[in-house]
């Protein structure tokens, strides 16, 4: 049984090693836009807590 799990276990590895290489790869320069989509979606997200906030407490009166 442990001889039938290692090629599995070193294809699994093998496979998070080279998509990790392939992410980097890809995503090399971007790291400037991705900041900016991060911050501009926290901002809308922020935003929508505040309007459901305060669209309950409108409700609650």
């Amino acid at each position: 049984m442990k001889k039938s799990i290692n090629p599995l276990v070193t294809g699994l590895a093998a496979g998070a090693v080279i998509g990790t290489a392939a992410y980097v790869i890809n995503h090399k320069g971007h790291s400037n836009s991705a900041a900016k989509t991060i911050r501009r979606n926290t901002g809308k997200a922020l935003k929508t807590v505040g309007s459901v906030m305060e669209n309950m407490s409108y409700m609650m009166k």
